[in-house]
C-alpha cells in the first residue's frame, strides 16, 4: 500500500474490560496524535486521516470522527495537541446504539453488563452522533 500512497498503522486500545470509559477513545486518540504529530521518516500528509475498524474498534473509528473538539475525550496521553480527528471511516459491524445491545452470549454472561463498562459513555453522546439515516459526513474541499 505504500507504493500506492497510502499508509497503515494498526492503533491497539484498552478493551472495557480494562478500563473504563474513556479509556478507550482516549487510546485512539491518542495514536492519532502520535502519527499526525511530525515525524521526517513517516511522511504523512495530516490532512489526509482514515480510520477503520470492525466492531468495538469500528465504534472507535466512528468515534474518532465524530468527537472532534471534545476536550473530555481527549485525555492526557502520548502527544498532546495535534489534532485527533479523522476525514474518513470505514465502520464494520460498530455498535452504534449501546442502549440497544443484545444479550450478552451465554459465554459472556458473568461480564458486567456494557453500561457498567462505559458509565458517562451514554450521556456523552449527544443526540447529532446517533444513528440516522441522514448523512452526515461533510466535504472540506
Amino acid at each position: 500500500m505504500p507504493a500506492a500512497g497510502f499508509a497503515v498503522a494498526e492503533v491497539h486500545f484498552r478493551h472495557s474490560r480494562e478500563a473504563v470509559y474513556p479509556a478507550q477513545p482516549h487510546d485512539v486518540k491518542a495514536a492519532v496524535r502520535w502519527l499526525r504529530h511530525p515525524h521526517p521518516a513517516l511522511l504523512l500528509d495530516p490532512d489526509r486521516f482514515a480510520a477503520w475498524g470492525h466492531a468495538a474498534g469500528g465504534h472507535l473509528a466512528v468515534m474518532l470522527a465524530v468527537t472532534g473538539g471534545r476536550e473530555d475525550l481527549e485525555g492526557e496521553i502520548g502527544v498532546l495537541g495535534p489534532d485527533s480527528g479523522v476525514q474518513a471511516v470505514m465502520a464494520w459491524s460498530a455498535p452504534s446504539d449501546f442502549t440497544r445491545l443484545p444479550k450478552p452470549h451465554r459465554a459472556h454472561r458473568s461480564a458486567p453488563p456494557a453500561k457498567t463498562r462505559t458509565p458517562g459513555c451514554w450521556a456523552a453522546c449527544p443526540p447529532r452522533t446517533r444513528p440516522s439515516p441522514r448523512p452526515r459526513a461533510r466535504s472540506r474541499t
